[in-house]
């Protein structure tokens, strides 16, 4: 029992010191530069080296791989270099272990060039899968060089800065390294990653057109806002959050954005997200809603409208058409211009909306209230042609069911309006599939 509760002693232990191990953070130029170990060294009198042992020279490392011909290529010129400063340079040739080459493929090429006489035996050293170096200095191109001086980071540079000149202007004067180009270590662009973002392009430089479209975005409410330029009148932005899919076209088309329901046409075409938002406006169907965002420089409205229509129709795979349709319609009319019912002394109030069971009514409250949830709620458009459509007016004793239209309209018909159906040409929106 005792030596098995020992064993589980240890085994934390192990699992701690493995846990605690420092993270190496890759440095830059100015950096101070730890006493690195070098294992696996080849070409040089040890197999493992320390930085400290270069103490007082120009340290410079010169990354390679053996699937890199411009690195090798310049094996010849660092080594003239080294001959030259021997006294005041030290080159070193790290392999980095993600490179993929074993050390045995690194011992072929580099006996093979010590052989051609390109590099002189023992006399750079080069690291073989090295795990270390590589991720002080991380890079995603070779060749790629690093410039140390007492310990500190002078410079990051390609090969290209690798000359006799430059080393000299930096053994004159270490702050010459500052002066050498800077490496622009460019990268492979991952299909799998969004381009313009974080991943590629810092926040300060993200681009000033752009247009995004997708689905639920999860933590946000529905909401739809516009991001106005310094004048307040051109556009800078535009974001639809969870927005259901016909609410979105209702805002890039204003005049969907005006229509009644029935004023707009779902072709047999039209792809099944579309028709299925037609039949719920709710939001809630499946989750069926979009996110869109358009980012731009400063655009007048009007072209801004036309960005979006043309990015949504484009997502949704449909096109507008805007067109003269006869379209089934309730007319509503009053008999007596006279004969206006109020009431008296009591709040306007309505329950149009409310989900119960109770006869609707309107109190003291415009007639275009009751309009407005009549062409929400009928599949046929109410078109207002009393007059009074923004005067208060009491209605009572509506059926709960405003669908009912006949008991509706014996309703109205006892308060002075008629409501009687008909056949009227109007602009609709038509929604066709983009086949």
């Amino acid at each position: 029992m005792q030596k098995t509760t020992l064993l589980c002693v240890m085994a934390v232990l192990c699992i701690c010191v493995k846990a605690q191990q420092p993270t190496i953070k890759p440095l830059t130029i100015g950096d101070a530069v730890p006493n690195i170990t070098f294992n696996k060294v080849i070409n040089y009198p040890k197999t493992t080296a320390r930085l400290s042992d270069f103490k007082g020279k120009l340290v410079i490392l010169d990354f390679w791989a053996t699937t890199c011909p411009s690195c090798i290529a310049g094996f010849k010129k660092v080594n003239q270099l080294q001959r030259q400063y021997s006294d005041k340079v030290a080159f070193i040739f790290p392999n980095p272990f993600n490179a993929g080459d074993s050390l045995k493929k690194i011992k072929e090429v580099i006996d093979k060039k010590v052989w051609q006489n390109i590099l002189d035996k023992d006399k750079i050293p080069v690291v073989a899968e090295d795990k270390i170096v590589s991720r002080l200095f991380p890079y995603s191109s070779l060749p790629h060089v690093v410039w140390i001086k007492d310990q500190k980071v002078l410079a990051i540079t390609s090969a290209d800065e690798l000359t006799a000149e430059n080393v000299a202007k930096v053994l004159k004067n270490p702050s010459a390294a500052y002066a050498l180009t800077p490496k622009e270590d460019k990268v492979s662009f991952d299909p799998s990653k969004t381009l313009f973002s974080e991943n590629y392009i810092p926040a300060t430089d993200q681009p000033v057109l752009r247009s995004t479209v997708m689905g639920r975005v999860y933590g946000l409410n529905s909401s739809a806002s516009i991001e106005y330029g310094k004048d307040k009148k051109q556009i800078l932005g535009i974001a639809l959050i969870n927005n259901n899919p016909l609410d979105a076209l209702g805002r890039a088309y204003p005049e969907i954005k005006k229509m009644v329901p029935a004023q707009i046409i779902i072709d047999k075409s039209a792809p099944g997200l579309i028709k299925r938002s037609y039949a719920d406006t709710s939001d809630k169907i499946n989750n069926e809603v979009i996110s869109y965002e358009l980012i731009l420089a400063p655009t007048e409205a009007g072209a801004v409208l036309k960005m979006m229509q043309h990015d949504l129709c484009r997502y949704f795979n449909i096109k507008v058409l805007f067109e003269k349709r006869k379209v089934t319609s309730y007319i509503l009319t009053r008999r007596n211009a006279n004969d206006l019912s109020t009431s008296e002394g009591v709040k306007p109030d309505d329950n149009l909306y409310d989900d119960d069971d109770k006869p609707k009514y309107l109190h003291n409250k415009p007639l275009i209230g009751l309009i407005r949830k009549l062409n929400a709620t009928l599949s046929a458009i109410v078109i207002d042609e009393t007059g009074i459509s923004r005067t208060p007016v009491t209605i009572t004793g509506m059926p709960n069911d405003l669908r009912d239209v006949g008991e509706l309209a014996k309703v109205l018909s006892k308060q002075g309006f008629d409501l009687r159906l008909e056949e009227k040409e109007m602009i609709c929106a038509v929604i066709k599939g983009n086949q």
